[in-house]
């Protein structure tokens, strides 16, 4: 994954190609974060990394 983008109401996660274009993956279902042994949800403080 080269990137995770917060975009209103949905994820976008881009990946690294070997063309010129930056694949892409919309995610209208917001993910389940592990991180560091917490696991976060879209409510949570501190789900995007920056509000916590």
């Amino acid at each position: 994954m080269f990137s995770l983008q917060f975009v209103l109401d949905y994820v976008q996660l881009r990946v690294e190609g070997e063309s010129d274009d930056e694949p892409f993956l919309n995610c209208d279902v917001w993910p389940d974060v592990t991180f560091d042994g917490e696991s976060y949800w879209e409510p949570d403080l501190g789900y995007r990394g920056c509000d916590g």
